[in-house]
């Protein structure tokens, strides 16, 4: 046998003895449907709470923090994306004086006129 392959043997050896004393190997895991949980992730230990651990508080925050947008959770947008509605105040008052919105415009027009000839030929 060459020196190469006794290296290679010694590690492989190593390697499988310790699989074999860290490593345990599960056939079979059958959750516990007598524990209460809040999350349907009834494999995870970090996210399941029972009922003898159950805190109001803890509850009536997570129920805060799903219905309450994201402008009454944070102070300032986190993304780019939520600036755009972020500030929806005028940051200048609107005179009246000056605010002259178009009622319609070319294309509206146009449109009203086909969806009325529309319904008059019916």
């Amino acid at each position: 046998m060459s020196r190469s392959r006794k290296l290679c043997d010694i590690s492989l050896k190593e390697r499988y003895e310790k699989d074999e004393r860290y490593i345990t190997v599960y056939d079979t895991y059958t959750p516990n449907y007598a524990k209460n949980i809040i999350t349907a992730k009834f494999y995870s230990k970090y996210e399941g709470h029972g009922v003898d651990e159950f805190d109001p508080e803890t509850y009536k925050n997570l129920i805060r923090a799903k219905d309450l947008g994201p402008k009454s959770k944070l102070e300032w947008p986190e993304t780019v994306n939520q600036t755009y509605g972020w500030y929806s105040e005028p940051l200048v008052e609107v005179d009246p004086k000056f605010y002259h919105p178009k009622i319609g415009t070319e294309i509206t027009r146009h449109g009203f006129k086909k969806v009325t000839e529309g319904r008059s030929k019916k």
